[in-house]
């Protein structure tokens, strides 16, 4: 009867562990220090060419213009949510840039939809929006993790997992 006992006791402490997934990588570095509830977008993050863990980059390059992307640190993560206008903007048209076989990038008339796992090359897409500020709800590994968030060249990142970004 010990034995079934411990047994059960292992188990249940597997199925817990199991529930819970998160980035064990150090989220990038963030040289700006700061989080905002609406963090600036304006001009590529300049350490993405240099990342080496799980993080979202996100960055708006004018006219309308945005783009997502993903690195992974080397070990796969599944990056998952959806992207839509603020207010009255309007995300217009949105297409994917570095997709794998089985990543999933849905543009509907008002948000895009998206479930990629990104493993050693980076995925992601770009939009474009009539109108100013964007909407983001943003998961890795089915958990909110704004820490590895990075948006715009100030490199800020977002105090929450949904947040407003505007140029």
């Amino acid at each position: 009867m010990k034995g079934i006992a411990s047994f059960v006791a292992i188990g249940s402490v597997s199925l817990a562990l199991g529930a819970c997934v998160v980035v064990t990588d150090a989220p990038p570095e963030d040289p700006s220090g700061t989080t905002a509830a609406s963090p600036s977008a304006n001009g590529q993050p300049a350490n993405m060419g240099n990342a080496k863990s799980s993080a979202y980059w996100i960055w708006h390059s004018g006219n309308g213009h945005w783009h997502l992307r993903t690195t992974s640190g080397g070990t796969t993560h599944r990056y998952s949510g959806r992207v839509s206008g603020h207010g009255a903007a309007k995300i217009v048209r949105a297409h994917s840039v570095s997709k794998e076989k089985d990543d999933r990038v849905k543009f509907l008339t008002d948000r895009v939809s998206f479930d990629m796992n990104t493993g050693t090359s980076g995925d992601g897409f770009d939009f474009d929006v009539a109108g100013s500020c964007v909407d983001f709800v943003l998961e890795i590994d089915g958990t909110k993790q704004p820490e590895h968030v990075v948006v715009g060249a100030a490199e800020h990142r977002p105090s929450a997992g949904n947040f407003k970004a505007c140029p």
